[in-house]
């Protein structure tokens, strides 16, 4: 009766995995109304990028849609916790981790930036020389 169940699960989860990387490649394809000045859309964007798989993908593109449909790098960086937190008094300057951040985006960003750096040779250079 347990195999039947995983079997089952198993078969759920394989369904919902075609059925989003069906969604992202919709989302991600471009529109009929395209033009010669036409600009690629956000889902096309992310996907391009080394590292960006559909649950990184699905996850900016539902948690983050405001900030990346308004080109705000600031907010984006703000909601993923990626932008440092500085604290400065008469005699101090403490720089720190922020900490309110989305955890959702936090967990996506840092899937994306490992695959990136596993596969991709101009992100693994990158990241050596900034360790």
């Amino acid at each position: 009766m347990l195999a039947a169940r995983v079997r089952l699960v198993n078969g759920q989860l394989k369904e919902t995995s075609r059925k989003l990387d069906e969604l992202c490649d919709q989302i991600a394809s471009p529109g009929q109304e395209d033009g010669p000045d036409a600009q690629p859309g956000d889902a096309a964007i992310l996907r391009s990028l080394p590292g960006v798989g559909r649950m990184v993908l699905a996850t900016f593109l539902s948690e983050a849609s405001d900030p990346l449909s308004r080109r705000d790098h600031q907010a984006l960086r703000n909601l993923c916790g990626v932008a440092p937190v500085t604290r400065r008094s008469g005699k101090r300057c403490i720089v720190s981790m922020r900490r309110a951040a989305h955890v959702r985006l936090r967990l996506a960003l840092y899937h994306w930036s490992r695959v990136a750096i596993q596969h991709d040779a101009a992100s693994r250079s990158r990241y050596a020389q900034l360790r």
